[in-house]
Order: C-alpha cells, then structure tokens, then sequence
C-alpha cells in the first residue's frame, strides 16, 4: 500500500510539474447557449431552461471569439445573466459568484477561470458553435 500511494503521489507531481504541456479541450456550444458539451464527457448540459447561466454562457463564448479583451467583469457577467434587472450591488454580486460556481459543477470546473478582473474561459478552450 505504501508503494502505490508513493506511486500515485509522484504521478500527481508529475501532473502539476512546472511547464508540463496542457492540451486543448474543444467545447461545443449550441447556438444561444441552449447547450454546452466538452469534448470526451459523452452528453450535453442543457440549459435551456436555465436563463441565467444561459446568457452567461454565451457572453464567456462570445467574450472569448475576442481574446485581445480583458475578462468579463462582474457588471458585464451580471448583465448576462440577468439584463436590467435592479438589485443591490451586494445581491448582484453573490447572483454571479453562485451562477459562475453552478457552471463550475456542469463541467466547465478549472476552464472557467476567474481572474483579478473578472471571468473567461480558459486559454485551451476551443469553443465550437454548433
């Protein structure tokens, strides 16, 4: 047991090593948003009925046709997802953390990257609308 977990240790520093090479993951996204599916997680999340992480969604896809901008802040994320709806900036603010967290736990986990000025998906995401 003491060898496998040594094993399983360095193959997890061999993982997180410095300059490892990080491949691609390709992202189908149905137009407007109403789906998402990673390349090898089998079906899709549908997200039709989900308003909010729906237009989120689209504006990270549209966000990263673009990438010479920065990412999206929390004003533009909350417009997104909820247009010209008024809230506290408080509420606002915890609607997104809460949405951004939701879209983590469909699968977009580590390639939602969230930044000191806001939220992208990841350099190795190759979005493809279908």
């Amino acid at each position: 047991e003491e060898r496998r977990a040594l094993e399983l240790l360095a193959s997890v520093a061999r993982a997180v090593a410095p300059g490892r090479e990080v491949s691609q993951v390709r992202m189908e996204v149905a137009d407007g948003a109403g789906w998402f599916r990673l390349e090898g997680e089998g079906e899709g999340v549908d997200l039709t009925r989900r308003r909010a992480l729906r237009g989120i969604l689209r504006a990270l896809v549209d966000h990263k046709t673009d990438p010479s901008r920065a990412p999206l802040g929390l004003d533009e994320v909350l417009e997104a997802g909820w247009p010209g709806e008024k809230m506290s900036p408080e509420s606002g603010a915890r609607r997104v953390y809460v949405t951004i967290n939701r879209l983590r736990k469909l699968g977009l986990g580590e390639l939602l990257l969230t930044t000191g000025d806001g939220y992208a998906l990841a350099p190795r995401v190759d979005v493809v609308r279908v």
